[in-house]
C-alpha cells in the first residue's frame, strides 16, 4: 500500500538558527514545539543545551559525531535556513540528515538533522538548496544512467530517479550535466512566498520541465522521479511516495515554517 507523507521545513530567519535538540514527544503539524531552541527564542525563553547520545556498540555510523553545523550564508532578509522535519499526517516521523546522499532519520535522532539554507530567487527561478557535509555543496540530483530524463511509464523502470545527494553547481533550468553517464540538476527548487512551499523541477534533455516526485526507498534515501508505480515496482512494496500532504500529490513539496525575528 501506498503512504503518503509530507515534508516541513522548520526553519529560521539567520538570527534565529540553533541546532536543534532530540523530541522528548511527538508534536502535530499544527502544534506548538516548546523543545526547539527556535521556538525558545521566538518567546523570549533560555536556549535548551544540546542534547547528547552515546557512541557505543549499535549506533548509526552515518551519523557525525556532532550535529550538523548552523549554515552560515551571506546576510540577507530573504535568507531562509533550518532543518527538514518528515511528517506523515500529524505525527511527525523524523528528519533528514544529508551528507554525500539524504535520507530519513527517526525522531530520537533528531540532534543529526542536516542544516540547510536557500535564498529564493526574486524572479521565480529555481534555486540551489546549500549544506555542509557532503563532496559537493548542494542539495540536488543524481542519474545514475545514460540518459539524464526522468519520464513516466515503462522508461521510468530503467533510469526514471534521480538521487537526492551532494551536486555540483549547474544553472537554473539547465539540461542535466553529463560525466561518465551520470547526470545532475542543483537548480531545482522552486520557492512559493505566499504558501511557504518548496518544489522540486527536473528539467530533461529536451529542456522541458516534468512533473517531479519526492519518493523514499526501504532505506529512507530519498530520490526524484517521473513515475511512482514505477518506483515502487523496482524498490519493493515497502518503498514509499510520493511524500506529499494529503491528496495533493500532484507535485511534491517541502512547506517552509518561517520564525519571527
Amino acid at each position: 500500500m501506498r503512504s503518503f507523507v509530507y515534508l516541513t521545513f522548520v526553519s529560521a530567519l539567520l538570527s534565529c538558527v540553533s541546532a536543534l535538540p532530540q523530541p522528548t514527544r511527538s508534536y502535530g503539524r499544527n502544534s506548538d514545539l516548546p523543545a526547539t531552541n527556535a521556538e525558545r527564542i521566538r518567546r523570549g525563553l533560555p536556549l535548551k543545551a544540546p542534547a547528547r547520545r552515546g557512541t557505543g556498540v549499535g549506533a548509526r555510523s552515518s551519523a557525525s559525531s556532532s550535529a550538523s553545523a548552523s549554515p552560515s550564508p551571506s546576510p540577507s532578509s530573504s535568507v531562509r535556513a533550518g532543518y527538514v522535519a518528515v511528517f506523515s499526517g500529524d505525527s511527525r516521523i523524523g528528519y533528514l540528515q544529508c551528507s554525500e546522499t539524504c535520507q530519513i532519520i527517526p525522531n530520537n535522532e533528531s540532534y543529526y538533522a542536516t542544516a540547510v539554507h536557500f535564498n529564493p530567487d526574486s524572479q521565480g527561478e529555481p534555486f540551489d538548496i546549500v549544506y555542509s557535509g557532503g563532496s559537493n555543496p548542494n542539495m540536488g540530483g543524481l542519474v545514475e544512467a545514460f540518459s539524464g530524463d526522468l519520464a513516466d511509464g515503462s522508461a521510468a523502470f530503467i533510469h526514471s530517479e534521480a538521487r537526492i545527494q551532494s551536486v555540483p553547481t549547474t544553472n537554473p533550468g539547465s539540461i542535466p550535466f553529463s560525466s561518465h553517464a551520470e547526470f545532475t540538476e542543483s537548480a531545482i527548487w522552486s520557492y512559493n512566498k505566499s504558501d511557504g512551499l518548496l518544489t522540486p523541477t527536473w528539467t530533461n534533455s529536451l529542456n522541458d520541465d516534468i512533473t517531479t516526485l519526492i519518493m523514499s526507498d526501504i532505506n529512507g534515501d530519498l530520490f526524484l522521479s517521473g513515475d511512482a508505480d514505477a518506483f515502487i515496482l523496482k524498490h519493493g512494496s515497502r518503498s514509499f511516495g510520493p511524500l506529499c500532504s494529503f491528496s495533493r500529490c500532484s507535485r511534491s513539496f517541502l512547506l517552509l515554517v518561517c520564525m519571527d525575528h
